[in-house]
């Protein structure tokens, strides 16, 4: 459980898990009480209109307002949306006291859900942010999809408990601490600076930013699509498991609380399975097992139909699921520039509660063409279906080399490359050569062909052109893009004025990160100024 002193140890990775398990709380608790105020008024079909207002115009609206999130400060546009969360959180507590229509009571339901859409986008981009290595990225995710685990556990038993003891209006009315709290500690987080446009672009261009990126990228399409097989069946599981809990294992209504606590529980163990074996680069070996788990047990309870039997096949589903969470969270926020973070987050959104919405459409229909076995067994075969494509592509899965975090920090704290893939730094990190320099002596000289790229982690250089004094650079500078980037001789010579430490990127590794049009652009300005200043 080291990981987890590694999450919390960052004051900032602190504040946004804190932010996050509030949040989560909220929101598993609204989808029961609004579900249940539903069914109070209208009855089952109630009920399902229910889901669909909190699930379609956040489905459809999650894109657009995700690409705020990556021309604004991630934190202010988070802050807005708990805010407004809290206002509508308010409205529907006093919409259900006074027992108002339902259609004004599902109204307020879809526009929260529509503010909460901007939750995920904003978290994934600000843990890159706030992230100082992989190591604490990693341990960030495998926290908070336990703390979502956890939050769908507490959000059960918490409306439960309220719900018996003092009615639906005084759940609604609890949601607000929560949301409350989540807005005082975002508060605390330093502000964050989104990256300005580089470049004249059009309102489509920047919508569809999101969906090039997964397109151009064979790893982030086979992300994306074992994430949507994954929803699909959980969208399936939320259906079947109230069936089953009710007919097929005659375990009552509470059966289907019950069956949901062993699934809640198992994922909170999984995720910790997932962040051992992440560690030891068991990549496509956790995404395999993941989706093998996510699918027996399932068949498992349709052939043996037992209720001890079903709590233990359903905490292993958890475990499956939460193997699958953790690994997607981890794998697909470091494939993702960070400038358009928010944007193939919003896309997932959109993606995710589309499938879901699916997935509970197709079980419905399973239940009445094959029984409710046959849902069970067709709901458990498409995850194992899914793990021998992942078998079949498992070298796109493949981890990487491994870099020190020291220099991983320093060449993300590179102004051009802050908006690289963390992959992709991580890669230039441990593909990286030291050189040591004596004082008095050049690094490069005038003249000389270029082929390397240094970044100065200890130490300073004077740049000398023509033999004078043109600039100093020290510690976290960088120099030799010129000649790179512009394919021509060094002009200027770099000589050490004390004891240098340098990270040295050679030719290919350098031109492989710089067709990232923001890290080019970032170092031909530098490289244009530099120019302009020595002429």
């Amino acid at each position: 459980m080291s990981f987890l002193g590694t999450a919390i140890r960052n004051r900032n990775l602190a504040r946004l898990e804190t932010v996050w398990a509030a949040a989560t709380l909220v929101r598993w608790a609204l989808s029961i009480l609004v579900a249940l105020y539903a069914y109070d008024v209208g009855g089952a079909a109630a009920v399902g209109l229910a889901a669909l207002a909190r699930m379609v115009p956040a489905a459809l609206l999650a894109p657009r307002l995700a690409m705020s999130a990556d021309r604004h400060s991630r934190r202010a546009v988070l802050l807005a949306s708990l805010v407004a969360r809290l206002v509508l959180a308010a409205g529907l507590w006093a919409l259900v006291a006074a027992e108002s229509a339902l259609g004004l009571v599902l109204v307020a339901a879809a526009a929260y859900g529509v503010a909460h859409s901007l939750q995920k986008p904003t978290q994934a981009a600000l843990l890159t942010v706030h992230a100082r290595n992989p190591a604490e990225l990693a341990a960030a995710n495998t926290l908070w999809s336990m703390l979502d685990n956890a939050a769908f556990l507490a959000g059960s038993l918490l409306v439960g408990a309220l719900v018996m003891l003092s009615g639906v209006a005084a759940g609604f009315a609890a949601c607000l601490v929560p949301l409350s709290l989540a807005i005082v500690v975002l508060v605390g987080l330093p502000p964050d600076r989104a990256p300005a446009p580089f470049e004249p672009t059009s309102p489509w261009d920047e919508a569809v930013a999101g969906v090039r990126v997964v397109w151009g990228s064979a790893e982030l399409r086979l992300l994306t699509g074992v994430l949507m097989a994954d929803i699909f069946v959980q969208g399936m599981v939320d259906v079947l498991i109230v069936i089953t809990a009710i007919d097929l294992l005659d375990m009552g209504e509470q059966g289907a609380g019950w069956l949901s606590a062993a699934w809640g529980a198992g994922g909170i163990v999984g995720g910790v399975i997932a962040a051992v074996l992440i560690a030891r680069k068991r990549v496509a070996a956790v995404v395999a097992g993941g989706l093998l788990l996510g699918g027996l047990p399932l068949i498992t309870v349709a052939v043996w139909p037992e209720d001890g039997l079903a709590l233990w096949l359903l905490a292993c589903f958890g475990v499956g699921l939460g193997l699958l969470e953790v690994t997607l969270l981890i794998l697909t926020q470091r494939l993702i520039p960070a400038d358009v973070m928010a944007r193939v987050y919003g896309l997932q959104e959109t993606l995710t509660i589309s499938a879901m919405a699916v997935g509970s459409a197709v079980a419905s229909g399973l239940v009445l063409a094959l029984g409710q076995r046959g849902a069970l067994i067709g709901a458990g075969l498409l995850l194992p279906v899914t793990a021998v494509l992942i078998v079949a592509h498992r070298k796109l899965l493949a981890a990487g080399p491994t870099a020190s975090n020291a220099d991983f920090e320093l060449l993300r704290a590179v102004g051009p490359f802050a908006t690289l893939p963390v992959a992709t730094v991580e890669n230039l990190a441990a593909r990286a050569d030291h050189q040591s320099v004596d004082p008095e002596d050049d690094v490069v000289r005038q003249g000389e062909q270029g082929d390397c790229f240094y970044v100065i982690k200890v130490g300073a250089v004077d740049i000398l052109k023509n033999g004078r004094l043109d600039a100093q650079l020290g510690a976290g500078d960088f120099f030799g893009e010129i000649a790179l980037l512009r394919d021509t001789v060094r002009n200027a010579t770099v000589r050490a004025t004390t004891p240098l430490d340098l990270l040295v990127l050679h030719r290919e590794e350098f031109m492989a990160a710089v067709c990232h049009p923001r890290t080019r652009h970032g170092l031909d300005t530098v490289a244009a100024q530099r120019q302009q200043q020595s002429d």
